[in-house]
């Protein structure tokens, strides 16, 4: 998860979208299918961080670095050498 400047940034990014109204207006239409889709599969709500094991904050880290400690955690728990 991050907060919403830096996943409109990287929306844009991803996407190529220069306007920041049209990556906002993306990332809104997306989260809402993503929370539809999560809470009809698992009657949970998507955005609860009691349902995840890791949740990592990235608006201060870059993917590069997320997947670092995804990857470290995978190793503590004993998944990776």
């Amino acid at each position: 998860y991050a907060d919403l400047s830096t996943c409109v940034r990287r929306t844009q990014e991803t996407d190529g979208i220069t306007d920041t109204k049209e990556a906002l207006n993306k990332l809104n239409r997306i989260t809402k299918q993503r929370k539809s889709y999560h809470k009809y599969f698992t009657g949970k709500e998507w955005e609860d961080m009691a349902n995840y094991d890791l949740p990592i904050n990235t608006s201060a880290l870059t993917v590069d670095e997320a997947m670092e400690l995804v990857k470290k955690y995978l190793q503590l728990k004993g998944y990776l050498d």
